[in-house]
């Protein structure tokens, strides 16, 4: 399965409560991070994979992270992946070597 169906799938079952749309920016903005292995604005901007040019790209991933609606949902997106990680699990046995 490609990453972006496994991403989309993964986003779509852990927060299935979140707004779609919020889902959709999550989820294209995870793709571009994987794809180009940069965490800043213009780099996340830059590997979106849109037809739009690439200046409303960078505008968009700089919505994303000045979205303050977003900016609270994402302790319910962590606790959502680590659900989804560690199952019911209360305190998981983490190995350092």
């Amino acid at each position: 399965m490609h990453v972006k169906k496994i991403s989309h799938k993964i986003l779509a079952n852990t927060c299935a409560w979140m707004h779609a749309a919020h889902r959709n920016v999550l989820s294209i903005a995870v793709l571009a991070t994987i794809e180009s292995r940069h965490l800043s604005i213009t780099g996340l901007g830059r590997a979106i994979d849109s037809d739009a040019k690439e200046k409303h790209c960078i505008k968009r991933a700089d919505r994303l992270i000045g979205n303050t609606h977003l900016y609270r949902e994402f302790r319910d997106v962590y606790t959502s992946f680590t659900h989804l990680i560690i199952g019911p699990a209360q305190r998981p046995v983490i190995l350092v070597d």
